[in-house]
């Protein structure tokens, strides 16, 4: 079967639910880059951005985030 954003497009919003879905999908997404982010800009404010137990921390946190938001995310993961 060939991918078809227009495919795609009608199965995600079809139903009365379509919307709802993808607007909590979006509220998730927004919620752990913004808890992540929050993190990093804590780090940096006190300046534990170079500790390297902070560091790893952090990298276990952006391990655990992403294996939350799914499957796409990890394999962005593994690209980076």
């Amino acid at each position: 079967r060939k991918y078809s954003p227009e495919d795609v497009r009608k199965r995600v919003f079809s139903g009365p639910l379509g919307l709802f879905r993808v607007s909590g999908r979006f509220l998730q997404m927004a919620w752990e880059a913004s808890s992540f982010l929050g993190g990093l800009a804590l780090d940096q404010s006190q300046g534990d951005n170079d500790n390297p137990e902070v560091v790893r921390n952090r990298a276990s946190h952006l391990r655990q985030t992403l294996a939350r938001l799914g499957p796409a995310f990890v394999k962005a993961g593994q690209v980076l």
